[in-house]
Parts: C-alpha cells; structure tokens; sequence
C-alpha cells in the first residue's frame, strides 16, 4: 500500500498480494503478481504497469505447489520399488531343526 502523497523511488513488486495506490501516491515501475490492484484516479505510475491477475491462485500453485507434489510422487516411487525388490529377492527363511 502507498499512502496519500507517498512516493516510491524504484521499482515496486507485489508477489502474491494486494496493492492500493492512494489518492496522489507516486510510484516509478509496477509489477503485480497474483494479487488485486486497487488505484486512485490521482495516483501516478511513472513507468510500467505490469499485472499478471487472473488466476494468480493457479499460478502460485504451479510455482510452488506442483514441484512438491512431483517431488513428493518420485519418493513414493523410490520407496514402493525398493520395497518390492526387497520382495522379490530376498530369500526365503527355511525353518531349522532343533538339535537335541
């Protein structure tokens, strides 16, 4: 959020998140990612005005969420085939007589 008659220098990012531009709020470069954009008719962008909205839900769920759920499957594989090849070739245990 930038205040009334505040100024940002550089360049502002928002990653997953809301921003509101106030009433004489002046900022350089904006770029929002995966949030809303709420922007006063006063307020002045002196560069790029990038959003990507839309279904920025899907888009953090690809950058964050689908590498765990491909890393956490490739384990399950790891174990799984470990486990049936423990299965497979391990030898049966014969029983042994007792010795009296």
């Amino acid at each position: 959020m930038v205040e009334r008659d505040g100024t940002v220098g550089g360049d502002l990012t928002v990653f997953a998140g809301d921003l509101r531009l106030d009433h004489g709020a002046s900022v350089k470069d904006v770029v929002v990612f995966g949030g809303r954009v709420r922007r006063d008719s006063q307020a002045s962008v002196g560069g790029d005005f990038t959003t990507f909205g839309g279904g920025g839900a899907l888009w953090l769920f690809l950058i964050f969420g689908l590498p765990f759920i491909v890393l956490g499957a490739f384990i399950a594989l790891i174990v799984w085939l470990v486990r049936w090849l423990l299965r497979r070739y391990s030898r049966p245990t014969a029983p042994v007589p007792a010795r009296v």
